[in-house]
């Protein structure tokens, strides 16, 4: 019997691809490596906000204006990082050195979104980046808050390219309470203005005087002469001075608003800062005058309309 033997021989051919080395980090010239300061911070507030209520804003000094890019090859990976710890209470907040004080760091390129943020510049951007934006700080409550001090304290750098090209720095900052508080009946106050019928009405711009009701924003003040500003901002769409929409319900009324009035009976002016308490006052009320006002062809329904008042404090 004869055997008969196969040998098989492979050869293995290695196919290597060559690619072109991708690069995707610009080639930049920096400008500027700006580390500014907010200066020193003096905040006054009100404790007795809910968690997560804005407490004031204040701003960054000295990024605007700055050349940070002179120009880039090609796009760049952006990143902008908070120093601090962030909240446990508020989401996206970052806890200062004072409790209960915690804040919002906006970013340079997108003044819009708050740190963290990372993008990809294209060089359109960079060549050449010169800013005209500041850092702005929005600091809210986010629990039980301790009046007190901080110290100096770096509190967010911003990367380009894996370099830090600016910091931000939190100068001392000082927490009091404002002067002037509003009063526990104040802080959440309905108004009723009643059920005017429509034959009430003659046309545009006349107002039901049925529903006309004296009201007052009662505020309760230390006894020191630090002043403070009141701000009163509607809730929605506004078309006038004093005017405020009713609020979209289902079977709401159309074509009436209500007009809140002053104590000198003149609309009242919103988005627009009144100081108070330049005399140690205790004790300040601010009298008001609201009723219903047609402003189109009206149609019967619910009416309800709200307004807010701030009190802040430089």
């Amino acid at each position: 019997m004869k055997i008969i033997k196969m040998i098989l021989k492979m050869k293995v051919l290695l196919i290597i691809f060559l690619l072109p080395s991708i690069s995707y980090a610009g080639n930049c010239i920096m400008g500027t490596t700006p580390n500014v300061t907010t200066g020193a911070l003096e905040l006054a507030i009100d404790p007795r906000v809910n968690v997560g209520d804005i407490l004031g804003y204040r701003y960054s000094k000295g990024l605007t204006g700055q050349m940070l890019v002179v120009t880039c090859t090609g796009s760049s990976p952006y990143r902008a990082v908070p120093l601090l710890t962030a909240s446990t209470t508020v989401e996206g907040a970052y806890e200062t050195d004072i409790a209960g004080v915690g804040v919002f760091i906006s970013d340079i390129y997108k003044p819009a979104m708050t740190l963290p943020y990372t993008t990809s510049l294209s060089p359109n951007v960079l060549t050449p980046w010169l800013n005209q934006n500041e850092v702005r700080l929005t600091f809210v409550k986010t629990g039980p808050i301790t009046p007190g001090t901080a110290g100096s304290k770096t509190i967010a750098s911003f990367y380009l390219n894996s370099q830090v090209f600016a910091s931000i720095k939190m100068n001392s900052m000082k927490v009091t309470q404002k002067s002037c508080l509003a009063d526990v009946n104040s802080q959440n106050k309905i108004v009723d203005l009643g059920s005017p019928v429509r034959s009430e009405f003659s046309g545009i711009g006349s107002v039901a005087a049925s529903s006309e009701r004296n009201f007052s924003v009662l505020l309760q003040c230390q006894a020191d002469n630090i002043p403070v500003q009141v701000t009163f901002d509607p809730v929605g769409d506004v078309s006038g001075d004093g005017l405020l929409a009713i609020s979209s319900e289902t079977n709401s009324a159309t074509g009436v608003a209500v007009e809140v009035l002053d104590a000198s009976r003149t609309p009242l002016s919103f988005a627009t800062a009144k100081t108070y308490h330049n005399a140690s006052e205790r004790t300040i009320e601010i009298p008001l005058v609201a009723r219903y006002k047609q402003t189109g062809t009206i149609g019967t329904g619910t009416a309800n309309a709200a307004m807010t008042f701030t009190i802040t404090q430089n």
